[in-house]
């Protein structure tokens, strides 16, 4: 069986978030526990960081000799890789520009054109260099390739589009439209709806978003429920990277039976970012892109009160300038109590998790959501809006079992900042007058196997049965 997975992000080069991170675990997943004779391989357009992490010979690529197309475009293979092929199509009018996306919520007025392109280079390599069993596309940016592959004669690929997020969908208009190299309807294409009808399978990223999906489909529930219902696969997380015993961006290692590492975590954590943290503080960390998806709002509010919470407030990310220009300003009414570190920065990133008591993710909506997972790890309690894949990760069973090291979070039932403050008070009451029910809990959380083998064994499931139907 030949699998081809397709994205516009991979980490660590090309990421903007969630989707690179998982695209930069997933293929090599499958391509470990897949079954005798599998071959996998991935595909990304060539952003400037991988061109540059090419020149300086931290990434090895190497050309392959094909005719991929016009507009001076290459394919590219990396060398000693890891278990599957990694390729990259090189095509600098397209993709070597300073960010892989537009400004904040402005796309680049190209993307049509520059995604459409890179999807047809494929389509292209692969009639030279032999049809992929599956064809694995995730979100919108090529899901056009399934409609593509759908104009092929009868033996071709069967195709996977896994939604990780359906906000975000490639819709354009007029003559934007026009340069998708699909017809418009009424003067508009909408390449994940597109994707949708044509795909044999769709998937999303946890098993909540895929019914959330059929009742509030942000304006593709008819073209979701016109079709078989998606199938949900939690993602999972890269336990290599997010691993407390061996993570050097934390002063101390540390595991579940020996804590001690996570103290000095959190003792850099106030050295680093200024906080004045008392050992009865409950330190809550936000890693996360700041966006009203985040759920962002409502941490400013709920940490306008962090004296009273008895919280400080450690946050890292970037994203909405309104929403970046508001947390920058409660850090400076707070000091000592509120920090907010603008920018993505991997090391400090890491350094909250590890060194914070509980991390808030009050997300509106959550396809599935990576923070949780990852700090659990770390023994982070997740505090979390019951929503998404967040539901299907944090399970609230209330105090008593958290206590008894049950249940792996706490969660609360709308998005507001009443229902957050409610839950970290829950959070703040159970550290300060059980910490041994706190331990235990922290215990339980690090148990817990977030890794990619269960996500793989769930597609390569998938795989099968598409091959066998």
């Amino acid at each position: 069986m030949r699998v081809a997975h397709v994205a516009a992000e991979v980490a660590p080069w090309c990421s903007s978030g969630g989707l690179g991170q998982v695209l930069g675990a997933l293929p090599a997943a499958i391509a470990r526990t897949a079954p005798p004779g599998t071959e996998v391989a991935a595909y990304f357009p060539l952003c400037r960081l991988a061109s540059e992490a090419a020149a300086s010979g931290e990434l090895q690529l190497t050309e392959v000799e094909i005719d991929v197309g016009g507009d001076g475009a290459r394919l590219l293979r990396a060398e000693s890789f890891g278990p599957h092929e990694l390729y990259f199509v090189d095509a600098p009018r397209y993709f070597d520009r300073p960010a892989l996306y537009g400004p904040y919520a402005r796309p680049y007025s190209d993307d049509p054109e520059r995604f459409a392109f890179f999807v047809q280079v494929l389509e292209r390599v692969w009639r030279q260099r032999g049809q992929p069993d599956v064809v694995h596309c995730h979100d919108w940016h090529v899901a056009l390739l399934p409609a593509f592959l759908k104009r092929r004669p009868k033996g071709g690929s069967a195709t996977v589009l896994t939604i990780h997020n359906l906000a975000y969908q490639g819709v354009f208009e007029g003559a934007e439209a026009r340069r998708s190299s699909i017809t418009p309807t009424d003067g508009v294409v909408n390449f994940l709806a597109t994707g949708i009808e044509a795909a044999d399978v769709v998937t999303t990223v946890s098993p909540t978003y895929a019914i959330e999906i059929l009742e509030d489909g942000a304006g593709l529930d008819a073209v979701l429920r016109a079709r078989a219902a998606p199938i949900g696969i939690l993602n999972g997380i890269d336990t290599d990277e997010w691993d407390p015993s061996a993570d050097p961006s934390i002063p101390e290692p540390f595991t579940a039976s020996a804590m001690e590492g996570k103290g000095a975590a959190r003792r850099q954590l106030a050295t680093k970012l200024g906080l004045d943290i008392g050992d009865s503080d409950l330190v809550v960390g936000v890693v996360s892109r700041l966006v009203d998806q985040k759920g962002i709002d409502l941490v400013i509010e709920a940490a306008a009160d962090a004296e009273r919470l008895g919280m400080r407030l450690a946050v890292v990310g970037d994203g909405d300038p309104e929403l970046e220009k508001a947390l920058l300003g409660l850090a400076l009414d707070q000091p000592g109590r509120v920090a907010a570190l603008i920018g993505w920065d991997k090391a400090t990133a890491h350094l909250v998790i590890a060194g914070a008591d509980a991390l808030a993710v009050p997300s509106r909506f959550e396809p599935c959501g990576l923070t949780q997972m990852q700090a659990m790890r770390y023994g982070t309690i997740p505090i979390a809006h019951a929503v998404g894949g967040l539901r299907d990760t944090v399970i609230d069973p209330g105090d008593k079992a958290l206590a008894a090291g049950e249940g792996s979070g706490l969660t609360f039932d709308e998005p507001t900042a009443e229902a957050l403050v409610g839950a970290i008070e829950r959070a703040a009451a159970l550290r300060r007058d059980n910490p041994q029910g706190w331990s235990a809990l922290q215990q339980a959380v690090m148990a817990i196997d977030w890794s990619w083998d269960r996500a793989a064994a769930g597609y390569l499931d998938l795989y099968s049965s598409l091959l066998a139907g």
